[in-house]
């Protein structure tokens, strides 16, 4: 027992000190230990519990660290049972804390879930490690039990930090469990060390000392082709000492693909820059070239100017990422699927509004070479069909190389365009679901070659079942079918060779098989979807959707699902009136941001296209240029039905025994002081509810909320913001107050959102409580959400009060509001997944670390777990200006729509 306690300690200084060469323990990275709270850690090894080893291995490793060393403390599930935002910065990384971790370490009680993934986020970015070197060691004995990918959390770290590495030692975990979370050390360049008894821990010592640290990532690569990126060299040179290239004469009349080619030709040349003419007052075009150890800068210049470079693959010379700025689509939009080979290539795109012609005419899909897109300049072309849907189109590509594709109308107006690859055999990928059922269509995805008379057929091991379809076919709309015998196959991208032989170029394996559990329009919310689901549909068809209580039928796509089709009225004051209005509903694409939304409340041009759909009124689509979508779209408006049914009422003040009592008591259906829960003005209780999907908007304040089902709601006008009460119709009888007059417990229990204090006993508090917190704090609001990003940073902005910038993924932000001032004041807010609500404030009252953002503009943080690289991304690009004075159009984002996109994240 002492000899694996001494391993363990070992093992833990090993893993501290195994970035610090002799002499060099102040250049070591700042590192957090985050150590596991969780309920299992009363297990046991060689007879004692696993919490005391871990605790002695602590305080045995802090004795023995360098002068200098940065060491923090983070513990999850220590405080709560079955709360996986049970995360705590105990002790931040700094100089000297030997002493407060083990303190820290001794004081943790053992109790809660796994959080592990959530937990080395936060100790990643108490480091800072988008800035600096960070290290994290993992002490964990379970696996991640709140719904995390820690492979998918490693790989984000690693790609977007300094120098990030984590180390992982594993308690007691089996061959597989290790597996489970040994991705978390070998996709940051750390190590997983089993600590199942002495001698392992002794092998793993061993090998974590004589690991040698990663190198470290201070340079950036850029792309073959940057369009309107300037490149400024920093003066510094970087890596092995490399030759300088000549500087080339270059013709008045020159371009950047004969700069380029210069480059090309050049083998000391690794990145180039074409100068347009009038920059820096020379009539003159400029082509500069530059060597493999010039640093550099880059900065966006705007496109009419013709700025245009490029980095040689294997060139690593800029100083920060280069950051792609998102197409913007307008009438159409286009995906890449490249890198493409030479010849005739399957372009996929849609078309989302006709062409500049009338009744729809062709529009034109022109190649340009790369940086010179001059109507003179087209190497071919090909016409689009210019109605609307998902288009079968072509391109010949010649030969190799960097090419510029835009899809244009025929009197000039761009309305997409890509860079596009071309390389002689270019790699292939395939993406379909694991598995079909027997005859269905498989959905099959692509990149690389796309040659249209390329194609997907179906094999079984050296077999060939099946020819399947060429990718011109599987545009035209003509399926590829899975086999009707259930079994294992192949899908076999074949392509011509040089020669003319077809050659297989990708497999990807296929199980054809009966899904165990399927959902469909009909059963209600699919796995994993949430409550907010009313229909959903698995496919491979499309389904029926025929909603009893609203009249409304159509046929939902595949991969799709929807909320609470409803016909009540927008305000409190029209439901009362028992006004009647055309059904309404939400769409959303399953795994992705893309939604439809039928009878939109208020609707901008920015968001969308929208049509009229008869008695149904407008039917609209957020932008997309994903031709699934567009075809989705097209769908569902095709076959939209509405059969209003007689007027139904269903209410039910019902509150006996077997329902539970409400917040402080229930006697013949009403809470303690004798007021019914019918009584409540907002509710979202079976059989009764006040808005068929519980989404609430208090007419008297404005105030927007999810209710979560079977509980109720009041709200009370006040300054600055509004006060309401949240109570629940259940035996467990919990009560969440908004901005409460008087509560008696200060700041504890409660939580910030953007409308104020959000406040719940904490003594009372358990899992079901945290997540109705969690929803409320989320989606309370008196604004309107302009954006919400999808996986990817997005941009955002809205022209009265005129506010734009850039988002992190994830991440939403809401419409201005003017102050008296002049100034103008919103949200930005997240929430990780984890649970953990991020807020930032622009000139709200309150707030921390407050930095400005222009002149007079202050951006503050209102919670913690705010990242520096969140934070520094929304403060840098952050525009903002007056509002128009005009006053006689106020624009405004769909209300409910956005809110309910949001919701379903949780």
């Amino acid at each position: 027992m002492k000899r694996a306690l001494r391993t363990l300690g070992g093992l833990l200084a090993g893993l501290l000190l195994v970035h610090m060469p002799a002499g060099q323990a102040q250049e070591a990275p700042r590192t957090i230990i985050v150590m596991d709270g969780s309920g299992s850690m009363w297990g046991q090894i060689d007879g004692r519990p696993k919490l005391e080893i871990a605790r002695e291995a602590v305080a045995d490793v802090v004795t023995r660290l360098p002068a200098g060393q940065e060491l923090g403390l983070i513990a999850y599930g220590h405080r709560s049972k079955g709360n996986c935002g049970d995360i705590e910065l105990l002790v931040p990384p700094g100089r000297d804390t030997g002493a407060t971790i083990v303190d820290a370490v001794n004081a943790m009680r053992f109790l809660g879930k796994t959080p592990l993934s959530a937990a080395v986020r936060q100790a990643a970015e108490a480091l800072r490690y988008g800035e600096e070197s960070a290290t994290v060691v993992l002490v964990t004995d379970g696996l991640e039990t709140c719904e995390a990918d820690p492979c998918a959390l490693a790989s984000e770290l690693e790609a977007s930090g300094v120098n990030f590495t984590a180390h992982v030692v594993g308690f007691g975990l089996s061959k597989e469990e290790g597996a489970e979370v040994a991705c978390l050390a070998e996709n940051t360049g750390g190590r997983y060390i089993e600590a199942a008894n002495a001698g392992e821990l002794s092998d793993a010592l061993s090998e974590a000392i004589a690991m040698a640290p990663p190198r470290e990532t201070t340079h950036f690569p850029g792309r073959p082709l940057m369009r309107a990126i300037q490149l400024q060299p920093t003066g510094q040179s970087i890596g092995a000492e490399a030759a300088t290239p000549a500087q080339p004469p270059f013709p008045r009349d020159g371009t950047a693909e004969q700069c380029r080619a210069l480059a090309d030709a050049d083998a000391t040349t690794g990145a180039w820059m074409f100068e347009p003419p009038g920059s820096y007052f020379i009539e003159e075009p400029r082509c500069r070239l530059f060597s493999y150890a010039t640093e550099m800068d880059w900065a966006e210049m705007p496109p009419e100017d013709g700025w245009v470079s490029g980095f040689k693959p294997d060139a690593i010379l800029f100083v920060r990422p280069l950051e792609q700025a998102a197409f913007e689509p307008g009438k159409a939009g286009m995906v890449n699927r490249g890198p493409y080979a030479p010849g005739v290539a399957r372009i996929e795109l849609g078309v989302l509004a006709e062409g500049s012609e009338t009744g729809g005419a062709a529009l034109a899909l022109r190649l340009y070479p790369a940086g010179n897109a001059t109507p003179d300049a087209a190497i071919t072309y090909s016409t689009v069909e210019g109605t609307e849907g998902a288009k079968d189109a072509a391109i010949e590509l010649a030969a190799p190389g960097t090419y510029l594709l835009r899809l244009e109308t025929w009197g000039g107006d761009t309305l997409d365009e890509m860079d596009i690859v071309v390389e002689a055999d270019p790699a292939v990928t395939l993406k379909a679901p694991p598995q079909v059922a027997p005859g269905a269509p498989i959905p099959v995805e692509t990149t690389g070659r796309q040659l249209r008379n390329d194609g997907i057929e179906i094999w079984q091991g050296e077999t060939q079942i099946d020819w399947g379809r060429t990718l011109g076919e599987l545009v035209a709309g003509q399926a590829l079918n899975a086999p009707s015998e259930p079994g294992t196959y192949d899908l076999v991208y074949k392509g011509e060779d040089a020669s003319g032989e077809r050659k297989e170029k990708a497999r990807l394996s296929l199980e054809v098989g009966t899904p165990q559990k399927k959902a469909d329009a009909h059963s209600g919310a699919a796995p994993d979807l949430g409550e907010d689901v009313a229909y959903s549909c698995e496919g491979p068809a499309p389904c029926p959707v025929s909603d009893s209580a609203t009249g409304l039928s159509f046929l939902l796509p595949a991969g799709w699902w929807t909320d609470h089709p409803t016909t009540e009225g927008y305000t409190a004051g029209s439901q009362s009136a028992g006004e009647a209005f055309p059904p309404r509903v939400n769409l959303f694409r399953t795994g992705g941001d893309d939604t439809l939304v039928l009878g939109p409340r208020q609707w901008v041009a920015m968001n969308g296209p929208c049509e009229e759909v008869g008695a149904l009124g407008q039917f609209c689509m957020f932008q997309s240029a994903e031709p699934q979508v567009l075809a989705a779209y097209q769908l569902v408006k095709a076959t939209l039905k509405w059969d209003p049914p007689r007027r139904q009422s269903s209410r039910s003040g019902d509150c006996a025994d077997g329902d539970g009592h409400g917040p402080d008591a229930c006697d013949n259906g009403k809470e303690a002081g004798a007021k019914a829960f019918s009584d409540y003005p907002h509710r979202c209780l079976p059989g009764d509810r006040t808005v068929a999907n519980c989404d609430m908007r208090d007419a008297a304040t404005n105030l927007f909320f999810h209710l979560p089902e079977t509980w109720v709601a009041e709200v009370e006008p006040a300054k600055p913001f509004p006060r309401a009460a949240f109570a629940e119709q259940a035996s467990s009888a919990h009560s969440i107050f908004l901005n409460p007059k008087d509560w008696p417990l200060g700041e504890r229990g409660c939580v910030p959102t953007r409308v104020g204090q959000l406040c719940a006993d904490p003594d009372r508090g358990d899992e079901r409580l945290a997540r109705v917190l969690q929803t409320l704090q989320f989606t309370l609001t008196t604004g309107q959400v302009l954006r919400r990003c999808g996986d990817e940073d997005c941009d955002f902005a809205h022209p009265n009060p005129r506010l734009s910038g850039r988002l992190p993924a994830l991440w939403s932000v809401e419409v201005g509001r003017p102050l008296p001032d002049g100034r103008i004041a919103t949200w930005f807010w997240d929430r990780d997944p984890a649970g953990n609500f991020k807020l930032i404030g622009l000139n709200q009252p309150g707030g921390d670390n407050c930095l400005e953002a222009g002149q007079g503009q202050m951006l503050c943080e209102f919670s913690p777990y705010i990242s520096t690289d969140e934070f520094d991304l929304i403060r840098k690009s952050l525009k903002v200006g007056a509002a128009a004075s005009t006053g006689s159009r106020t624009v405004t984002p769909a209300e409910f729509d956005r809110a309910l996109a949001i919701i379903r994240g949780n």
